[in-house]
């Protein structure tokens, strides 16, 4: 069976070439600005994670094609300036690159969060801004008509459908709390080979926790009612993993830090 693919007035739609020109711009130069961060994180920290944070993340974007397909995810193509096309689907070079600034980069912020003696109620805070701050980016995005989400969507603010953002929070969390801790036990080329946990890691957050939403979104005349408990349950299995990962951060923060000179606070032992 061949993907699904939108109707007819959304597939024909051409891309907004402003806010295409905007995001390619504005993408660009969030990598560039994480390159220098990471640099500096080298120099600083003495470790390569924040590159391997960044490298993650691009390979990650891999999965975005599969999750098109699964939440009814449409970049308008008319106009478009795309990497490649499969499945029915073009892949904007901006798309791919946003997964660096957005995974990467707010991944890297729970990172220093954590070194500066981040609490674990204080990560937890952090998840939910980044939660928040995905549905106010989705919204904006979809608002100056570069991609659409399409089909019977629950749950939707301005067009963008708010369930899928608790997986994108779940997805930056686990990128911070693995930095913090994986920069601690893994060192020198070994360390380079975490780069392979980017696609695995999105995949959990955009398709193991959505299953529900997507079971239901496909199905042959969904009810509302299905959709919303649907997009309920994907909330809920993301908010799980976090709170999952978020275990891995002792409640009074880490006891040592990276950033030369910080004073230790917590214990690693505290739970």
């Amino acid at each position: 069976m061949p993907p699904a693919l939108p109707g007819p007035l959304i597939a024909a739609r051409p891309v907004s070439a402003a806010g295409q020109l905007f995001l390619e711009i504005a993408v660009a130069v969030a990598i560039a600005a994480l390159i220098v961060i990471a640099a500096r994180i080298r120099l600083r920290w003495g470790t390569s994670m924040g590159f391997v944070v960044l490298l993650a993340a691009l390979l990650g974007s891999g999965v975005e094609v599969v999750y098109n397909t699964a939440a009814d995810f449409w970049y308008y193509r008319p106009g478009a300036e795309a990497l490649f096309a499969t499945w029915g689907r073009s892949l904007p070079v901006w798309a791919l690159g946003s997964y660096v600034p957005f995974y990467g980069g707010l991944g890297l912020l729970g990172w220093w969060l954590l070194e500066r003696g981040a609490t674990r109620a204080r990560i937890a805070a952090y998840a939910v801004g980044v939660w928040a701050f995905a549905i106010g980016t989705e919204v904006v995005l979809v608002g100056i008509h570069v991609y659409a989400y399409y089909g019977p969507q629950p749950y939707q603010i301005g067009g963008f459908p708010a369930w899928v953002s608790a997986a994108n929070a779940a997805i930056c969390t686990s990128m911070a709390v693995g930095a913090a801790r994986l920069s601690r036990v893994t060192g020198g080329p070994r360390q380079w080979l975490l780069v392979a946990v980017g696609p695995p890691l999105v995949s959990s957050g955009l398709i193991g926790t959505t299953f529900p939403m997507v079971v239901v979104l496909h199905a042959a005349h969904p009810s509302t009612a299905a959709l919303y408990a649907g997009g309920a349950a994907a909330t809920v299995l993301a908010a799980l993993l976090t709170e999952a990962v978020l275990g891995l951060v002792p409640r009074a923060g880490l006891a040592d830090s990276l950033i030369p000179g910080r004073a230790r606070r917590g214990s690693c032992r505290s739970r």
